[in-house]
């Protein structure tokens, strides 16, 4: 029998698919939020209890439960693709050129502050964007700016 793969060998791709059917303890409903066919699922699974040596996944008609295995493997396995994603954000920081964008509402003056970041961030593109201050909220979550800079009180629903 041949040596297993080494954990390098492990498909993220089939990592994350087990968390989802860990989450869910059906197949149906993991297969419905992966966008994937049960069958195709089930043997994304398989191929990972393959790859690792290990049954994960007890499967029953009323659903399915961990086994030891799986219960050892699934804190893990979220620990992975916590580190996965974070190596993948870091790894795209670095492939950028720097660059910090400043938000502002109206009747505000930005511009010493603007003149400070490029003075103390030489090596970055420091600009500026105006936002009405309703769009504060979604400039910041969808990192169209790094920072807003605006009159308070910001409306009751702008934050979670």
């Amino acid at each position: 029998m041949p040596d297993p793969p080494s954990a390098a060998d492990l498909d993220l791709r089939l990592v994350r698919y087990f968390t989802v059917v860990a989450a869910h303890q059906r197949f149906g409903r993991a297969a419905e939020e992966l966008h994937l066919t049960q069958p195709s699922l089930s043997r994304q699974i398989r191929r990972l209890e393959r790859q690792l040596g290990a049954r994960l996944l007890d499967r029953t008609p009323q659903g399915s439960r961990l086994t030891g295995a799986g219960e050892a493997f699934l804190p893990r396995a979220r620990e992975l693709l916590r580190a996965a994603a974070q190596a993948t954000t870091e790894a795209r920081a670095a492939a950028r050129p720097r660059r910090i964008v400043v938000g502002w509402t109206s009747g505000l003056f930005v511009t010493p502050a603007v003149r400070q970041l490029r003075r103390r961030h030489p090596d970055c593109e420091v600009s500026t964007q105006h936002l009405d201050w309703r769009q504060c909220r979604e400039a910041l979550l969808d990192r169209r700016v790094d920072a807003v800079v605006s009159r308070l009180p910001w409306p009751p629903r702008a934050w979670p």
